[in-house]
């Protein structure tokens, strides 16, 4: 996992000059199943000046389980995070994410992260990531199955044998209280 960090902050230190804001994402598998997890890291490249926030730590709307979004990819827990200071300057930030995703046929995982100031806070959206999803359905599928009708299961017979015992039971206590009756 380490290396992997290690591998996006080069490639996002020698993509773009430290000066410009530059965010991206990885994605440590090519292709996912529909709610299969996998590493994702966001970073951003900026002058080292401002403070970078990632969708965990922004206060953005999420569903209950995940602790924010990149896009169609539901982040679930930071593994870790990472900074260090470029040759010319500049920092780069960058946290990995345990994460998933729901969607059918292609994901995209967007990176977007802010960077906070005294006085500014700015939002960096880099490219998109698009990661195929592998189809669940068998290749030998010809179509979807019609719904199948209802199944009938018989009556069941034992309340009734149950009422019969309590209204037996009533109607032979009711004849011995009325023989103790004078």
């Amino acid at each position: 996992m380490t290396r992997l960090i290690v591998l996006f902050m080069l490639v996002v230190a020698c993509a773009a000059p430290a000066t410009a804001q530059v965010a991206a994402v990885r994605v440590q598998s090519d292709s996912l199943w529909v709610g299969e997890w996998t590493e994702l890291v966001l970073g951003v490249a900026h002058d080292g000046s401002r403070r970078a926030i990632f969708p965990d730590d922004s206060g953005a709307e999420a569903p209950a389980e995940a602790i924010g979004t990149a896009g169609d990819f539901e982040l679930l827990t930071r593994l870790s995070a990472g900074s260090r200071m470029l040759p010319d300057g500049g920092r780069l930030d960058s946290v990995a994410y345990r994460a998933t995703t729901f969607a059918l046929d292609t994901a995209w995982a967007l990176p977007v992260v802010g960077l906070v100031s005294e006085s500014d806070t700015l939002r960096v959206a880099g490219m998109p990531l698009l990661v195929p999803i592998r189809s669940v359905v068998p290749e030998d599928a010809e179509d979807i199955l019609d719904i199948t009708p209802i199944v009938e299961f018989p009556r069941a017979w034992w309340p009734w044998l149950v009422l019969l015992a309590v209204l037996a039971a009533g109607w032979i206590l009711a004849r011995r209280l009325r023989k103790r009756t004078p």
